[in-house]
């Protein structure tokens, strides 16, 4: 599983929940102040939103991969560079295995950072409007930093639409794949399953001559 979880790192999302404490009453109103000033720029950093990823602070996925599972959970709102993003964190067994930034830009859905790494320029991987027989090419650099090159991500994706189950589930869905990418010498393809006010419902990964399926189990709404 050692290297599907870091091929899966590099392709999925997450979170990270911040916990404010209280101090004692006479520090009520300055904590209350504090909070209320990281709303304000948490607010500002909101990315745009879209149906076909609901990224409000605290929505939760929970998937399954065979018998193992995980989930991912929207923890904050961050600048990655210019682009206002949701920091998503990937969780296993209740500790934090990866990180990803997501945002919405006037193309679609892109993934502006992985474990804090930028990806430059950031990954498209969900075109908007979503329409069936879109193409595009990514070519981005993940990690680069005055000392290392990073890591070179390339290849081609393509719009469809699927009427599919999940969990005993209809759904009505856009999928987004490519055949051909190329992480740093990995060859890999994949295709994920959008549906509006949902998500990602599934994705299946092939890599290595082994096919991963991954299923939503459950969404959780952080209520507005």
């Amino acid at each position: 599983m050692k290297q599907f979880w870091s091929v899966s790192a590099a392709l999925v999302l997450f979170v990270n929940l911040v916990a404010l404490s209280v101090a004692r009453d006479d520090k009520k109103d300055a904590s209350k102040d504090k909070a209320d000033k990281a709303k304000v720029s948490e607010q500002s950093n909101s990315p745009k939103e879209t149906p076909y990823y609901p990224l409000q602070i605290g929505n939760t996925w929970s998937y399954r991969i065979g018998d193992n599972r995980y989930s991912l959970k929207v923890a904050k709102y961050e600048k990655v560079g210019d682009l206002n993003c949701a920091r998503l964190e990937m969780v296993v067994n209740g500790k934090v295995v990866a990180t990803e930034d997501i945002g919405v830009t006037d193309e679609g859905l892109v993934r502006a950072a992985y474990d804090d790494k930028k990806a430059e320029p950031p990954l498209l991987f969900f075109k908007l409007p979503p329409k069936k027989g879109d193409t595009w090419t990514v070519d981005s650099i993940v990690g680069k930093t005055d000392k290392t090159p990073g890591e070179k991500v390339k290849g081609t994706f393509k719009m469809g639409e699927e009427k599919l189950q999940v969990n005993g589930k209809t759904f009505d869905a856009f999928t987004s794949s490519t055949q051909d990418l190329d992480a740093n010498g990995m060859k890999l393809s994949f295709t994920y399953f959008f549906v509006q006010e949902t998500g990602m419902v599934k994705q299946i990964i092939d890599v290595a001559s082994q096919k991963v399926v991954i299923e939503l189990e459950k969404f959780d709404r952080t209520k507005k």
